[in-house]
């Protein structure tokens, strides 16, 4: 056969749905950069769109509104969290192997400074915006279903039953994950980048303690 009557095979066109998965995913991408840049109320429609390369038409045919783009974004970043948190959980063998392969994620943690700004920014919003608070706190307890599960597998590991409902030390754990890192981005000087598994490890070795004197008793 010559290589004339070799003919290369044709691309594959995109399908409808795989076009709108790309088209999402620009601007999602966009729009992370734009409201680190600009802050939730500084960024518009029109920038994030301009910036992913699209008409306002593309965005309405993905997001109602910049509230809906906006949690779209947490729950992106959301589900990376989970997922890399499951993967460190699958491959731990208990507490002891655990909180090494957490502090591995140290560097992780660092997120964009401007994005912890945007999010500070968006809960103020969403605390004055009743028809978006509890869009927001469902992320939210999204979040801690996920601590709750870690944390009892902690506890099945070494045996024990938790001090407290699991869903308490859920919150207690999630307010010390945000709370530390905003703390660390604004006084990076004096708060080591660790210093939140410091506390998660002070945290696990206190409720197991208090679960096994309960147990004792």
């Amino acid at each position: 056969m010559s290589s004339r009557e070799v003919t290369e095979e044709a691309p594959r066109r995109m399908t409808r749905a795989e076009r709108q998965a790309e088209t999402r995913a620009r601007v999602l991408d966009a729009a992370t950069k734009v409201f680190a840049e600009k802050g939730f109320h500084g960024a518009t429609v029109e920038e994030i769109t301009e910036r992913a390369g699209f008409s306002r038409g593309a965005f309405y045919s993905n997001f109602s509104d910049k509230d809906d783009l906006f949690l779209a974004l947490i729950d992106a970043r959301l589900a990376e969290d989970i997922a890399r948190i499951g993967s460190v959980l699958g491959g731990a063998g208990g507490p002891d192997d655990l909180l090494p392969k957490l502090r591995e994620q140290a560097a992780y943690r660092q997120r964009d400074i401007g994005w912890s700004m945007v999010e500070a920014e968006f809960w103020l919003y969403a605390m004055r915006r009743p028809d978006v608070r509890p869009r927001l706190a469902e992320r939210q307890r999204t979040e801690r279903d996920a601590y709750a599960l870690a944390i009892q597998a902690q506890f099945d590991a070494v045996g024990l039953d938790p001090p407290a409902p699991v869903d308490l030390l859920a919150l207690i754990v999630q307010v010390a994950d945000h709370g530390i890192l905003r703390e660390q981005q604004l006084d990076p000087e004096h708060l080591a980048k660790g210093t939140f598994f410091d506390a998660l490890d002070l945290l696990f070795r206190a409720a197991v303690a208090l679960a096994g004197a309960s147990g004792r008793s």
